[in-house]
């Protein structure tokens, strides 16, 4: 991982100890931490603090491709390619909870505002969401007609977006699960989405080359 100045463009430092491709980022809720997620089965979380030690989470048996922090910076996500989505305990590295079901890999999760579920978008078409006490998955969101590359909470956490392989992005009322919004007029795979802070406005990224992305 690379820290920048983003006025400058300057490289800041460089976080080492991943043995393969590192494939997603994370910013801690108070920005002094990022997780990192890698090809090497493994999550890992840093400081920018040149002396400081690095947490490694340990458990997923294939590339983790999302990660995601819980609002009071406390546990981390991590969805990977071996079907699973897993909580972390960040300052020991320990899994608290693995959230299992028979799925095709994990693309995105995303935390909820109020640090009680999750979300998790996957390869089998669907976002899926999590009660993270339990364990369990409370509904299935199915409107997509391909992979479903990211998903993102609302700032109120009632909303929910997601970009997919079918050129689309919806957004999903959370509690019932429908759909309000079909978005439409990309020309290629949607492979991230975010919203503004205040919840009005939203930014789906279409790239052409995933192949980016290490695919």
């Amino acid at each position: 991982m690379r820290l920048w100045d983003v006025e400058s463009g300057r490289c800041l430092r460089v976080l080492e100890g991943h043995s393969s491709s590192v494939l997603c980022v994370a910013w801690s809720p108070d920005g002094d931490r990022a997780l990192s997620g890698a090809e090497d089965n493994t999550v890992r979380s840093g400081t920018w603090h040149p002396d400081a030690a690095c947490v490694w989470f340990e458990g997923h048996s294939s590339s983790a491709w999302s990660v995601a922090w819980s609002p009071d910076g406390g546990r981390a996500l991590s969805g990977a390619e071996d079907n699973t989505v897993r909580v972390w305990d960040v300052e020991s590295g320990r899994c608290l909870r693995v959230l299992r079901r028979p799925l095709r890999l994990h693309l995105s999760v995303a935390w909820s505002p109020a640090g009680d579920r999750a979300l998790s978008s996957s390869a089998d078409k669907t976002v899926r969401l999590w009660d993270l006490k339990s364990g369990r998955c409370w509904r299935a969101l199915k409107g997509h007609s391909a992979s479903v590359e990211s998903v993102a909470w609302s700032p109120g956490g009632d909303r929910a977006l997601s970009g997919s392989e079918d050129k689309t992005v919806r957004l999903w009322d959370v509690e019932s699960g429908r759909c309000l919004h079909v978005l439409e007029g990309h020309s290629a795979s949607v492979w991230s989405v975010a919203w503004s802070p205040d919840g009005t406005a939203l930014s789906p990224v279409r790239l052409t080359k995933p192949c980016a992305f290490g695919r």
